[in-house]
């Protein structure tokens, strides 16, 4: 029935649940915006709602989710570990053990997290107030922010990413100046199941709900 008053609809708007419903289900969703004609115009589309922020400028970057991280530690393959602003062992995806296998591990976060707790190099990382740059919105549009405060380390993420890059023998250097906005492609991998939570590694959004939930 759902279907049905969908396709028959002049102008329809999906919104989707990011953290509960899976790639696989979205991408079946995009194909119905598609077929049925409600895409690439006003009051019709695709949006996916996920918990965190900036995914869709992830997705955008070339950053995507690499699945076989656990095992490629596991077997010895991977050595080394950067992680940046997320904190999996606290989310629950990986445990302090796994990641004690590899040869280094470093971590940039505002906060001290499990997982900074167990790497071997922490770096001070910057929060959104701290810092400049893009976010790209659910429904694609691109939009430039500045800091509103001085970082406490006195780096924000991008001068962070900045000095790792030289620190290797690369001449690199970075503003706050955002880039024009790109039409945007949905490309998400293909899954089993349709209906999954996903679990939140952004360690400032998990902080929010454990204080909605008090």
């Amino acid at each position: 029935k759902v279907a049905e008053l969908y396709g028959k609809a002049k102008n329809a708007v999906i919104i989707v649940d990011g953290s509960m419903v899976s790639s696989e289900a979205v991408t079946i969703l995009a194909d119905l915006a598609l077929v049925t004609g409600k895409c690439g115009r006003p009051r019709n589309g695709l949006i996916v709602v996920t918990a965190g922020g900036n995914l869709a400028g992830l997705r955008k970057a070339g950053i995507g989710n690499e699945k076989g991280i656990q095992d490629q530690i596991a077997s010895g393959k991977l050595k080394g570990l950067f992680v940046f602003g997320e904190d999996p062992v606290g989310a629950g995806l990986i445990s302090a053990a796994d990641l004690a296998k590899l040869e280094l591990l470093v971590v940039v976060s505002p906060w001290m997290t499990e997982t900074a707790r167990a790497a071997g190099v922490v770096l001070p990382g910057a929060t959104p107030l701290e810092s400049c740059g893009t976010y790209i919105s659910c429904d694609g549009k691109e939009r430039s922010f500045a800091r509103i405060q001085e970082p406490l380390s006195g780096f924000d993420n991008l001068q962070v990413i900045s000095a790792l890059i030289n620190a290797l023998g690369a001449n690199y250097s970075v503003d706050c100046k955002g880039e024009a906005p790109a039409k945007l492609q949905l490309v998400l991998p293909k899954d089993t199941e349709l209906f999954k939570t996903a679990a939140v590694v952004d360690p400032a959004l998990r902080r929010f709900n454990e204080k909605l939930a008090m």
